[in-house]
């Protein structure tokens, strides 16, 4: 299931910010130094759209799988097991239609039931 950087496929990337720096595997965005061309700043914008759609999908995981939030992330091949482990089970549900609510704000709606019943 873990599968080592050097054996990524040619066409597979991984993407990042710009707290990281390119490698053959990891893309990031450009660095802003105030000369960015048109093609420079579009890059940018498409690969920082494509980070807020994995940052989302890992906000609805957190969401569902609150265990998430505080999971020790120190053997790496242990944390894409339980990634990809929470996404299947993510997907399954979807396919089930037990669509994710927020526990937030089921909590409030709980609440308030019980506060309007006499």
């Amino acid at each position: 299931m873990f599968m080592p950087l050097e054996d990524f496929p040619n066409d597979t990337h991984l993407i990042g910010d710009l707290a990281y720096r390119l490698t053959k595997t990891l893309l990031v965005g450009f660095k802003d130094n105030g000369y960015l061309t048109d093609r420079q700043k579009n890059f940018n914008k498409t690969l920082s759209k494509a980070r807020v759609i994995i940052e989302n999908a890992f906000a609805l995981l957190k969401g569902r799988f609150r265990r998430l939030k505080y999971m020790e992330t120190i053997i790496l091949e242990n944390t894409v097991t339980i990634i990809l482990t929470a996404s299947i089970l993510h997907n399954i549900c979807i396919l089930n239609d037990d669509e994710f609510h927020d526990i937030g704000n089921l909590n409030e709606e709980i609440l308030g039931e019980r506060l309007r019943k006499p």
